[in-house]
């Protein structure tokens, strides 16, 4: 140790060496030991090595629990890679609302203006708000002339080619907001805005090849790129892939074409990773996971997945909701027994070895929405370099 004056200091690279390694809960109380700390934990730079650090690398669970009926507000708790329940702080949102996406320590999420069910395909645009749960830093989405338009779908992304985060809206225009419920799921994007964290803005984007495709949601962001899945003309199953540094649109093949429009995703070993519910017979499924690789090649060009595992048979009450690790984890949607039972269970299935394992947890609503997530300094104002 290095003696200024009477007080013993550390280096400065060795202190910000032993500060990344920490938990972000402990820097945030670390803010208040001294103004060049709390400064450090906002640069860009610290908070990319932070979150890059292989002790910070094992992504948690966030699950949300929320009512579709009554006034209880929505909980979110999360699911470390032990297995432990870690309660995360309270919600700022009163109204209805939906992650749309999980993002380095970001959420993005919906807020929906009507106080009914939350809308399905086609719904309208509610608010958009960038939220980190840790930090608690919260941020409204500036609105277009567009926010009172039908929505196809929405995805959230970060580019660290680019060092910004993009959220991506597929709109259309001229469906009539009167029409009634069962018309909209036939509804097809005549229009992409997208908008940059770093601007502070949206603006319009136009490309050819999706004037071919029907995009669906939910969407998935990995290393630069958000994903969709979606129908191609004439009537191919695809993977819709943005490149948010290039703001490129491709798509992958998808062979055989799935049954459901929603197909949650995730990576595995560097590869994009999505599974699929197919029918074996009365009360039983099997989980379809295939492999394709990240990223695309040139605009207009098609590649098919590349590996594909078989988890089953399951039972038909369990519903794959997200890809965490190896593992595909489940949902129980069978309803309690018991009225008033607040014990769940979470399946996770692993598609490499065939293991399978429960966890259970207590939460007093009546549904559960999983997403991946991992805790990070990240901001909801400013992404670019000092």
């Amino acid at each position: 140790m290095a003696r200024g004056g009477d007080n013993p200091s550390l280096p400065l690279d060795v202190i910000i060496n032993i500060l990344k390694r920490l938990p972000v809960k402990t820097l945030i109380r670390f803010q208040c030991v001294c103004k060049e700390w709390k400064n450090l934990f906002k640069t860009p730079s610290f908070i990319a090595e932070h979150s890059h650090h292989p002790d910070h690398q094992n992504q948690s669970l966030l699950l949300r629990g929320h009512n579709y009926v009554g006034h209880k507000p929505s909980s979110l708790c999360l699911l470390n890679h032990k297995m432990d329940t870690l309660t995360v702080l309270s919600v700022p949102f009163r109204r209805n609302w939906e992650i749309i996406g999980s993002c380095n320590g970001l959420l993005c999420v919906e807020v929906f203006r009507d106080r009914g069910k939350i809308p399905d395909f086609g719904r309208v645009s509610g608010s958009l708000w960038l939220w980190n749960p840790v930090t608690r830093e919260l941020r409204k989405v500036p609105d277009t002339l567009n926010d009172l338009s039908y929505v196809c779908s929405v995805g959230f992304g970060f580019s660290s080619v680019a060092n910004d985060y993009n959220i991506v809206r597929f709109y259309n225009q001229n469906l009539d907001r009167r029409k009634e419920d069962q018309y909209l799921r036939f509804i097809k994007h005549d229009r992409v805005e997208v908008f940059s964290l770093s601007t502070g803005s949206w603006k319009v984007l136009e490309s050819e090849a999706l004037q071919r495709t029907e995009v669906f949601g939910p969407a998935f962001s990995a290393d630069g790129f958000i994903f969709w899945y979606g129908y191609q003309r004439p009537f191919s199953s695809s993977f819709i892939s943005f490149d948010m540094a290039r703001e490129v649109f491709t798509w992958f093949t998808l062979t055989p074409k799935p049954a459901e429009r929603s197909i949650p995703f995730g990576v595995y070993q560097n590869k994009l990773v999505g599974h699929v519910l197919i029918k074996e017979g009365p009360g039983s499924h099997s989980i379809l996971v295939f492999m394709c690789r990240k990223g695309a090649s040139e605009s207009g060009k098609s590649s098919s997945c590349t590996q594909e595992y078989r988890i089953g048979p399951i039972s038909d009450v369990l519903s794959p909701v997200c890809i965490w690790g190896n593992e595909v984890v489940c949902r129980d949607d069978k309803e309690d027994e018991v009225k008033g039972d607040r014990n769940r269970v979470l399946h996770m299935f692993n598609f490499i070895t065939n293991e399978r394992r429960k966890f259970n947890y207590s939460i007093d609503r009546d549904w559960i929405d999983v997403c991946n997530y991992e805790e990070s300094l990240a901001s909801v104002w400013n992404t670019q370099v000092e």
